[in-house]
């Protein structure tokens, strides 16, 4: 067992869980099935994007879904969204 108290742990280590951008966004799909699919990208949402790796708050290659060319369907959060775990996904997001 380790000698470390808990504290000292939780500053070692930071198991903070951050829910995909993906998830907390109003552009995501309903509709069940095997890759997440939003109104950027219909066919299927990127891995980085779902894994928060890219920050979608700013227009990446490919989010413009079936809209007009240069339009951008960009991050949006929920309204349901805490406002705690917005901040915690923007902090990842600000890392990417």
């Amino acid at each position: 067992m380790s000698d470390m108290t808990p504290e000292e742990r939780s500053d070692r280590f930071d198991f903070t869980w951050v829910r995909s951008q993906c998830d907390l966004c109003t552009r995501i799909s309903a509709i069940p099935g095997p890759t997440p699919v939003c109104q950027a990208f219909p066919g299927a949402i990127p891995y980085e994007v779902l894994a928060n790796r890219i920050d979608h708050r700013q227009p990446i290659d490919g989010d413009e879904g079936m809209g007009e060319p240069g339009t951008h369907f960009l991050f949006e959060p929920r309204a349901d969204v805490p406002p705690a775990v917005l901040d915690a996904l923007y902090k990842t997001l600000d890392k990417a």
